[in-house]
């Protein structure tokens, strides 16, 4: 009988202590759901040109120049991203190298800033100094970097 007892007191015991241990780990693992949204920003642009009507610029050909000669191009900067931006335009990539030194790159970009989806009217020059000598061909890079 007092084996009986014993075992029948472990039992209760150890279901007990199941017991308390379930209810332990539903109150350490409770869970609840939230929903989250939010925008990501974004930063793009692009080149354009309405001269012929809206056609996106990948290329630029500058025709054939003379000594001395400065020549400008209207392009159309378009902020394709969410957010505003300013530009960086650089030329780089000169072929041959000495190039950019007879022949400069400007624009007419002053850091203004550009609202998401509005285009901003870049004038792109190119002026070639009197004294270029030894160079029939030439090409480069226009870099326009967006940042905001």
């Amino acid at each position: 009988m007092k084996t009986t007892k014993t075992l029948t007191l472990f039992f209760f015991s150890a279901s007990l202590t199941l017991l308390m241990i379930a209810l332990a780990l539903t109150l350490l693992n409770s869970s609840s759901t939230l929903r989250a949204s939010g925008r990501i920003k974004t930063v793009g642009v692009s080149v354009w040109n309405y001269h012929l009507g809206a056609e996106q610029v990948t290329e630029i050909d500058w025709g054939t120049l003379e000594p001395s000669e400065t020549t400008t191009r209207m392009f159309y900067v378009r902020n394709d991203g969410n957010a505003p931006i300013t530009l960086s335009i650089i030329s780089q990539n000169w072929t041959p190298p000495n190039a950019s030194l007879y022949i400069r790159f400007s624009t007419s970009y002053a850091d203004t800033t550009i609202e998401p989806l509005t285009l901003h009217a870049v004038n792109f020059t190119l002026t070639v100094d009197a004294a270029i000598h030894d160079i029939t061909t030439f090409s480069f890079d226009i870099l326009v970097t967006a940042s905001g």
